[in-house]
């Protein structure tokens, strides 16, 4: 393979993993999750969850209730 691999990124685990220190990059990762996946369950939660986190409840419990209802 050599020196030309590609790092694959996880978004939702790169969103989990600063949701408590910089809840707007978790965000910002939730919505690239979203862009790829979009109706991910886990991306809609991580979303709500970081927008919660932001002081943005309201918003946050929209995508926390899509979250729900997504397959």
């Amino acid at each position: 393979m050599g020196g030309d691999a590609i790092t694959q990124i996880n978004p939702l685990a790169e969103g989990y993993r600063s949701l408590e220190t910089d809840a707007a990059g978790a965000a910002r990762w939730a919505r690239q999750a979203l862009g790829a996946h979009p109706g991910s369950a886990p991306a809609l939660r991580l979303l709500g969850l970081a927008l919660r986190a932001s002081g943005q409840a309201e918003e946050a419990a929209q995508y926390e209730q899509r979250s729900l209802k997504a397959p």
